[in-house]
């Protein structure tokens, strides 16, 4: 009588946004905490902290990030390794992808600097970091057949509270 109930961790819905969390990653990782139902021993060594790649046409960021930090965080507290730090190597982070317009912003430009962007959110010291000032100015000429310049933009200013002032 006094027993949880098999299955006592809800299931979510996430709602799908233009960039998001990878949703095959974040339904595997679901299922894992839902396989495990609230007992970390279940949970496989180095499945916790996850590290979902950003993709278009994923899983809100904000609701997954939410859901696990309510649901798996006290999950993860007895998780094997949930104490260790993961190793990520160098250059090794995931970059946007943009849409390719008519006229947009040259390609090899935004992708310099969404290199940089992304390796510093990652903490990889494998390009010079970049500022969050740096990224806020950063200009780009308009060229034919570049990059969609709504999307650079919004993804820029995602980003920017992750990157040091």
């Amino acid at each position: 009588m006094g027993e949880t109930p098999q299955n006592s961790v809800p299931a979510p819905v996430f709602d799908v946004v233009l960039r998001g969390y990878d949703r095959g990653q974040v339904e595997g990782f679901v299922a894992l905490v839902l396989g495990a139902d609230g007992d970390g021993e279940s949970l496989p060594a180095g499945s916790y902290p996850p590290a979902f790649d950003v993709v278009l046409r994923g899983y809100d960021r904000a609701q997954v990030d939410r859901w696990i930090a309510e649901t798996a965080g006290a999950v993860a507290q007895s998780a094997p390794g949930a104490g260790e730090e993961r190793v990520r190597l160098p250059g090794t982070y995931s970059i946007p992808v943009f849409d390719v317009v008519l006229r947009g912003y040259d390609r090899g430009q935004v992708d310099a600097v969404a290199r940089r962007i992304s390796a510093t959110v990652a903490g990889d010291g494998s390009v010079p970091a970049i500022t969050r000032e740096e990224a806020r100015t950063a200009t780009f000429r308009v060229v034919l057949r570049g990059y969609d310049r709504p999307q650079v933009q919004s993804w820029i200013e995602e980003a920017l509270p992750g990157l040091p002032d």
